[in-house]
């Protein structure tokens, strides 16, 4: 079996409903809920820009299929109504495990800024985005976070500069770490930290008020 069709069947094997107010996939929801900010000048992935993502839960999603349904906006200071990556998360659990399916849209323009009204992300179904092949990230409960990434590498690179990528997460109530990577046809490390990911300290359980980052963050976050 091909790496690719591996990491398809890893999401469709005992996949159950998501249930709204608890269970595993509800936590890494909730967890992953909010606006995140990193604004340190030296990143560990080497990122000088200030950073910030919003996710917020999308109700009554049309590709929801008895799951949750995540959307994501990240963008770098000060063009933050400029994102530079707009994606659609569904939530599934598998066993002991979420699995994190990643749809980008295929319009970005038109959703652009929509975690401003979550409802109004429900209308779009799967004519209106694409699934990123190999790219599910299956996360595991380890302690008091959640651990995990891309199974295999058959991911596609979002960077011209490589032809797979693999990405990392590791969550935490107060944030998250994600590291991702590029690598050329021979294996070969083209972009991304070959030390570690990008921390985002989470700032809100809810989407920010304004779209100005905040220079300082609001008390001191414990640390992953």
């Amino acid at each position: 079996m091909s790496a690719r069709r591996t990491a398809a069947a890893v999401c469709l094997l005992l996949v159950r409903p998501a249930v709204a107010a608890e269970g595993r996939a509800a936590e890494v929801a909730a967890w992953l809920t909010g606006a995140f900010e990193t604004n340190e000048s030296a990143a560990a992935d080497g990122t000088p820009e200030a950073v910030r993502i919003v996710i917020v839960a999308v109700p009554k999603s049309r590709i929801a299929n008895g799951a949750l349904v995540l959307y994501r906006e990240q963008a770098v200071a000060p063009k933050l109504d400029e994102p530079s990556q707009q994606r659609f998360l569904r939530l599934e659990e598998e066993g002991d495990a979420v699995c994190i399916r990643a749809f980008d849209p295929k319009d970005p323009f038109i959703v652009r800024g929509k975690w401003r009204e979550p409802s109004t992300l429900a209308l779009y179904g799967v004519n209106d985005m694409r699934e990123r092949p190999g790219c599910a990230m299956l996360l595991k409960k380890s302690a008091d976070r959640w651990e995990g990434g891309t199974q295999g590498t058959s991911c596609p690179s979002t960077s011209g500069t490589a032809a797979t990528m693999t990405s990392t997460l590791i969550l935490s109530r107060n944030g998250f770490i994600q590291w991702d990577r590029g690598f050329d046809e021979k294996g070969r490390q083209t972009w991304g930290s070959p030390e570690g990911g990008m921390r985002l300290v989470k700032k809100s359980t809810e989407a920010p008020a304004d779209d100005r980052l905040r220079e300082r963050p609001l008390g001191r976050a414990k640390r992953d």
